[in-house]
């Protein structure tokens, strides 16, 4: 009969948490394009409401370009 070795065993379990993790790193990934996509509605109802760049930058405490840089083209 084979016998089942320490190292054998040790691979496995690296084996399985890597799926472990990768699997968790993909429910993480997902929940981020969620909050994104959810942030994009917002800032899109907030300049639909007339609220300037400047203004959504102060909520973030950064500048107005760097708003305006990443959400301009997505709202």
């Amino acid at each position: 009969m084979d016998e089942i070795t320490d190292h054998q065993i040790d691979a496995q379990i690296r084996k399985e948490a890597v799926k472990v993790t990768l699997a968790g790193l993909a429910s993480v990934l997902a929940a981020k394009a969620a909050v994104e996509a959810q942030e994009a509605a917002q800032i899109k109802l907030c300049r639909e409401a007339g609220a300037s760049w400047e203004k959504i930058a102060r909520e973030y405490g950064i500048t107005r370009q760097a708003v305006f840089q990443k959400w301009s083209k997505k709202v």
